[in-house]
Order: C-alpha cells, then structure tokens, then sequence
C-alpha cells in the first residue's frame, strides 16, 4: 500500500514481501547483530524462501573480563569444541592449550593479542572468545535461528585489532561467497560508516571489500547505541510488534560478558521505542497526528547509495514493513 504523508511516499508492505532471499548480517563484536538487526532476523525468521546468516567479523575478546574464565569453565569447554573442534579438560592446562590452539589457529593465534605479549595471556583472550562463541550462539537460538547453518563465527584478529589485511578479506570474501546467492539479489546489512565505534567503523569497510563484483548486493545500513541514523537519512522501518522486541531484548540479554558492564537489553528496548515514538514527527513534519504511526517499536535502516540501488525512486520514498496492519491511513493534520 503506497500512502502519501506530506512530502513523504510511505510503502506499507507486509514483512512477507520482504525482497531478499539471502540476508546477511555482518556483526562486528557478537553481540552487535542482536542490538541492531536483532527485531528484523526475528521477524523475518517466518519468511518463506528468506535465508538469513550472521557474519561475526571479530573475536570480542577484549570486552569480556578475565574473571569470567574461572566462572565458565564447562562453558568454554564446550564452546571450544564447537568453535575450533578442541577437546580440552582442563583450560588452566596451558602448555596443552598453547600447542592445540596453535595447531588450529594457524598464523592466527599470535594476533590474540598485542605483539609480544604472553603466551598465556594470549590463551585468556581466546577463552574469553570462546564466551563471546557460547553467547551469540544462544542469541541465534533466542531470534529463531540455527546455529549450526547460519552462524560464519570469523573472529578475524587482525581486523579486530585495526588493520585490514588481505588473508582475512578472503576469508571473509570466501563466508560471503559461500552462503550468498548468484541469481538474485543479496542483501547486505553492516554498521554505518559514521559510527564512532572504531571496530564497527573498520568491519564496515571490510565488509565492502569482501563483496564479489560479479554478484548483485544491495546494503543497509543499521542503528547501533553510539549512532542514530538522521531522519532524513531513513529509507527502511521494520516495525516491531511485542513478541519480536522481547525476543531482541531476550537475545541482548545473552550476552553476559558485555551487559553486566553496560546495560543492552535496556539500550535497545530505549531506542526502538525511541525511533517508534519520535521518527514519525521527524520524518512526516512536526505538529501532526503521527503518534506511534509505525507501532510501538522499530529497527530502521539506512540504503547506501540509494539513488543508485534504486534508480528512478523518489528519494523520499519510506518503506516500512510489518507483521501487523499499522495506522498509515492516519494522514494527520
């Protein structure tokens, strides 16, 4: 349903005419799916034909406090064998760690880290990945999906550690390549370049990097709690109904290491509401009856070159999807 709202052209689709058949979600620490994409994964795991994968570009290890290790040893033990397939009974056992890691890890394993730091301290930082593992693994289970098909768990260090180097853009090349479809259009949705957030910022660019010219990508940018996409800049609404945004909180709350530090789960419940409660008077004009036009809360997303993915739409073209019908015919006053 096409609704015209001022100078605005608002497309009322139901989420079920989402246009993407394989949707990929480019995380740059594990959690970052959850917060940002979290509300449009859960939605769109009832969609026919919409395949849907999580990229987790870096390990994350340095966001997880190091007193974590003793308090999840079986967790880490488990998250180690389903991450690199290593048995272990004992992670304090570090001449054993440090042989098996090195052996699976390759060149890798020396990047855990700052040059020449420890041995074992190295080893800390890949437990504490294997936390962040076990995290987004439960997150992906609480938005509907299956980790064992749409989890790519890279945990390039290098990039984590500032630099884009040309092994870990294959690697992230050949993840995209590998669950991306030839025939038709791909849907790409990483951090927006202007977030402050230093990994965010440089994942972003590596994502763009990693793409293959030969296959047809479309990408979107996501909100994150250090960037709010300008109004103006808002070309997609997912609207959220109670069950998707308790499930996006829920998925949040997963991630243990990180909100016992700061609060997500709440971070994210603020700003959907936020964007539900203030986006329609921003985008439709000040002063009318634009309350809660897209529901009660929603994710949005920002095209990356519009014009160009979109030739011949109105720049002012909105596209909101939802589960539910929402007061779009409301044209205010």
């Amino acid at each position: 349903m096409k609704i015209q709202l001022g100078n605005k052209t608002i497309n009322s689709l139901n989420i079920n005419e989402f246009p993407f058949s394989h949707v990929c979600v480019v995380s740059p620490h594990p959690d970052d799916s959850a917060i940002g994409v979290g509300g449009l994964i859960y939605s769109l795991k009832s969609v026919d034909n919409v395949h849907i994968s999580v990229f987790v570009a870096t390990p994350g290890f340095r966001g997880v406090d190091h007193k974590l290790i003793n308090e999840n040893q079986v967790l880490i033990q488990n998250a180690l064998y389903e991450w690199l397939g290593l048995k272990c009974e004992n992670i304090n056992d570090i001449q054993y760690l440090n042989k098996q890691l090195s052996n699976r890890l390759g060149e890798d394993f020396q990047y855990f880290g700052i040059p020449n730091q420890p041995v074992d301290q190295l080893i800390n930082n890949i437990l504490c990945t294997a936390i962040r593992y076990s995290e987004v693994v439960e997150e992906m289970k609480t938005l509907g999906l299956d980790p064992e098909k749409s989890l790519n768990f890279l945990a390039l260090p290098r990039l984590y550690q500032g630099s884009i180097v040309p092994s870990e853009v294959v690697r992230f090349k050949k993840a995209l390549s590998d669950f991306s479809n030839h025939e038709n259009p791909n849907l790409l949705i990483i951090p927006h370049p202007a977030d402050p957030q230093p990994v965010h910022q440089i994942v972003a660019e590596a994502s763009l990097r990693a793409l293959e010219p030969e296959k047809e990508w479309h990408i979107w940018y996501y909100q994150s709690p250090w960037y709010t996409i300008p109004p103006r800049d808002v070309d997609i609404v997912i609207a959220l109904d109670e069950e998707s945004m308790e499930a996006k909180k829920t998925a949040a709350e997963k991630h243990k290491s990180q909100t016992h530090r700061t609060p997500y789960a709440d971070i994210v419940r603020s700003q959907v509401s936020l964007n539900a409660d203030v986006l329609p008077e921003q985008l439709l004009g000040y002063g009318r009856k634009t309350l809660l036009l897209f529901g009660k809360y929603c994710e949005v997303y920002q095209i990356r070159l519009r014009s160009f993915y979109n030739p011949g739409k109105e720049t002012s073209e909105i596209n909101v999807y939802s589960k539910h019908p929402l007061p779009l015919n409301n044209k205010g006053e």
